[in-house]
């Protein structure tokens, strides 16, 4: 089951020219706040997943050299219970040309809730 996210906010970009790693010659940062709310059910995790995108390029999957994302907890608002961001990957989809992020991360306890993260994508591309 995915989370449905209520926003994404705080979006900030950035592209500037580098001189490689081996063809690359341009890097992209990509970085804001995703929001969302995902509650615990009971001392087991509940593992899920929310997918969004973090920005618009006019890039096709060829030129990206190499993509590494990232995404911490930003909201929390009530202790003893369990948070954390499993995995985070991101993707290029070649038909919108956005830029995908993917966070599987898990919550326990029914006073456990998520309600944002923050994220930062980096991409490497050939342009």
């Amino acid at each position: 089951m995915s989370v449905q996210l209520d926003s994404v906010a705080n979006t900030r970009r950035v592209e500037m020219a580098v001189a490689g790693p081996g063809n690359a010659n341009r890097l992209f940062v990509l970085a804001g706040m995703a929001a969302f709310q995902v509650r615990g059910h009971s001392s087991d995790w509940r593992k899920d997943s929310v997918s969004f995108s973090v920005g618009n390029t006019t890039l096709v999957p060829q030129q990206v050299v190499n993509m590494v994302a990232t995404a911490s907890l930003a909201g929390i608002p009530h202790g003893g219970a369990g948070w954390a961001v499993d995995n985070v990957t991101a993707h290029l989809d070649a038909h919108s040309h956005q830029i995908m992020l993917q966070a599987q991360m898990a919550v326990r306890d029914t006073d456990g809730f998520m309600l944002q993260m923050a994220y930062h994508v980096t991409v490497l591309a050939r342009v």
